[in-house]
């Protein structure tokens, strides 16, 4: 008997985990972020406005970048940054070294300021665009966007953004675990932006705060004030 019993409660397992693995088909919701096509830039999307998202860009890719109008960049790479191919370019260019499988709420916080505090239209990128990435944007989610946690995950795994889950499982606990209301006073009010430039200038370890480079702010924001919409975009979003 107590074999039959456990027979079934296998089964029953089994099946709830063939109903979550193979859930019904749904249409991608309208408030996820929207694929740009007509660009060799893999990953690209538009979260909101003035944030997108991507794959690390190349050299190839600046006219694409220029021609959405991003004159900043976010790179979350820990190793490779973006001066040799942007820096010549006149982006503003700032860089969070991030080891994917140890992200920090301080490296959150951090990120979430930058893309607060952007001059104008600012891409987030990774590698691929896919985990670090996904994490920054599920967390602007929550605290820009006002998104639940769940919310925010769902757009993160199920996306197309290429998170990979069997690598780094522990990005969602991450994310379900963000403490919103500390990130929420840290970033609006100006003691909580001392807090963070007291971290960084502190932590021992040089891959947990940023290094920001300002080369060419004022060409951008001159740039931003001469009407850089005047051109019909060279892209679709969609």
């Amino acid at each position: 008997m107590e074999n039959v019993t456990m027979k079934i409660y296998l089964l029953l397992f089994f099946l709830l985990i063939s109903s979550i693995c193979y859930a019904n088909p749904r249409i991608r919701p309208e408030t996820w972020a929207r694929p740009i096509i007509g660009t060799n830039l893999e990953n690209l999307h538009a979260v909101d406005e003035g944030v997108f998202r991507s794959e690390q860009p190349g050299e190839e890719d600046i006219s694409d970048l220029l021609a959405l109008g991003i004159r900043e960049v976010l790179n979350l790479r820990e190793y490779h940054s973006d001066t040799d191919d942007l820096a010549d370019e006149n982006f503003l260019l700032h860089r969070i070294k991030i080891n994917t499988g140890n992200i920090t709420e301080e490296q959150i916080i951090e990120a979430l300021r930058i893309i607060k505090n952007r001059k104008g239209p600012i891409l987030i990128h990774c590698w691929h665009g896919s985990d670090r990435t996904g994490v920054m944007i599920a967390a602007y989610r929550i605290i820009f966007n006002n998104w639940s946690k769940s919310r925010a995950l769902d757009e993160m795994t199920h996306g197309g953004y290429g998170y990979h889950a069997k690598i780094y499982p522990g990005l969602v606990g991450l994310i379900e675990n963000l403490d919103q209301d500390r990130i929420r006073k840290l970033l609006d009010s100006s003691a909580g932006t001392d807090a963070l430039i007291s971290y960084t200038a502190s932590s021992p370890s040089p891959d947990v705060h940023p290094s920001v480079t300002n080369r060419g702010f004022a060409e951008i924001h001159s740039t931003f004030s001469d009407g850089r919409d005047s051109s019909p975009p060279l892209f679709e979003i969609r």
